[in-house]
């Protein structure tokens, strides 16, 4: 036997399952992305940037990682705040060394490593805590 539902519970409920997707649609924004400068105290080897791209990927598996082997430095675009120190443990078993970590505050994501000195833009130094 088929049971008539009233036409108000229809849209009663259609309404609140539109919320509840709204609701969810709304938590699943990603955290803005932040542009970072490394600089290493020797030249990256293709086996260290290997250790380079896991130890970002443990921090961000979306992270992106462009390297500048003639000076031995790269650009990391990463979700939410970059954590240095474990960072630098993970490569230094490769005998890879930070030497610096600057946070590129631009309003150019795509901004070449030392493009923003040259416009007097001075990235502020990631201090370790």
């Amino acid at each position: 036997m088929i049971t008539r539902v009233p036409p108000i519970r229809v849209w009663r409920t259609f309404l609140l399952l539109l919320c509840f997707a709204q609701a969810n649609a709304g938590n699943a924004q990603k955290t803005p992305e932040l542009d970072y400068a490394l600089h290493f105290s020797a030249g990256i080897t293709v086996p260290q940037e290997k250790f380079l791209r896991e130890g970002l990927v443990n921090q961000d598996p979306d992270a992106e990682l462009w390297i500048d082997r003639p000076t031995n430095s790269a650009l990391l675009r990463i979700h939410g705040p970059l954590d240095r120190e474990a960072l630098q443990v993970h490569v230094s078993t490769s005998g890879l060394a930070i030497s610096s970590c600057q946070q590129i505050l631009t309003a150019q994501p795509d901004v070449l490593i030392g493009a923003g000195e040259a416009k007097g833009l001075e990235p502020q130094d990631q201090t370790p805590e």
